[in-house]
């Protein structure tokens, strides 16, 4: 729960993962964020925009109780247009929302694990995953969430399903930190057997409100070995908010066919 892939993006379909930990300094102002990082084979988020980011003062969040959790939503300010995408979090059966984690999640809570349900272009019918909360307030007068801070992940219960990581936040000071690529798939057509394409590159673009520090970028996948990182400038050193680094990769294909 605490690393999460930042940029992730398939690569014919190999997978390139640059790695992040989450933030946790505090920023000066309270904002409102709902943030979802998806990739390739999540079943949830579209592959026309697999990183969302809803943030103020563009948006605002509308946060509705459920049971003894809440539900997050974002308008949008300008015409008040509610956000398809919402993240529902439920403590334990007979619980209440506190601090902590990472605590296992399923879809709906139950007396062991926490309700998380996270609302893109579609949802899962079961999941499983985890929910870290950094910080909570609550009104002394009716005890409703006025700020929390949130960081999840969560995993469709289909076979192969692959995980989302985000953040929420409501009215609060803590740090995040996002990632958005310029592509997410690299092509190779063409590539003559046993010769090394020439690399193509990935602009990965930090965002949030404090530098991205990840670590190396690595590659997954069955034809893994016939792919190569052949330079990497997001890992040695933290990349500023609005900055850019690059994944460059190279493909040597060992085989005829497809190479995921």
């Amino acid at each position: 729960m605490r690393v999460r892939a930042l940029a992730a993006l398939l690569l014919a379909p190999t997978l390139i993962s640059v790695i992040a930990p989450a933030a946790q300094a505090t920023t000066a102002d309270p904002y409102d964020l709902l943030y979802i990082e998806g990739q390739a084979g999540d079943n949830l988020t579209p592959s026309s925009a697999r990183t969302q980011t809803l943030v103020s003062p563009t948006h605002v969040a509308v946060v509705t109780p459920v049971g003894a959790g809440i539900k997050v939503a974002m308008k949008r300010v300008s015409d008040a247009t509610m956000a398809v995408q919402t993240v529902t979090v439920v403590p334990p059966t007979g619980s209440a929302l506190t601090t902590g984690g990472p605590f296992a999640t399923t879809k709906t809570a139950t007396a062991d694990t926490w309700g998380l349900e996270v609302r893109s272009s579609s949802t899962c019918s079961a999941s499983t995953g985890h929910v870290t909360i950094h910080e909570l307030v609550l009104d002394p007068a009716d005890s409703h969430v006025t700020s929390i801070a949130l960081s999840y992940d969560q995993t469709c219960s289909a076979v192969g399903s692959k995980p989302v990581y985000g953040d929420v936040r409501v009215q609060s000071t803590r740090d995040y930190r996002t990632a958005a690529a310029n592509a997410t798939t690299l092509g190779f057509a063409g590539t003559i057997l046993a010769t090394t394409a020439a690399a193509k590159t990935v602009t990965v673009t930090a965002g949030g409100t404090t530098a991205l520090a990840t670590g190396p970028a690595t590659l997954t996948g069955d034809s893994a070995a016939d792919y190569a990182i052949s330079d990497d400038t997001c890992a040695p050193a933290p990349v500023a908010p609005a900055s850019t680094c690059t994944v460059s990769v190279t493909f040597t294909p060992s085989t005829r066919g497809a190479h995921p």
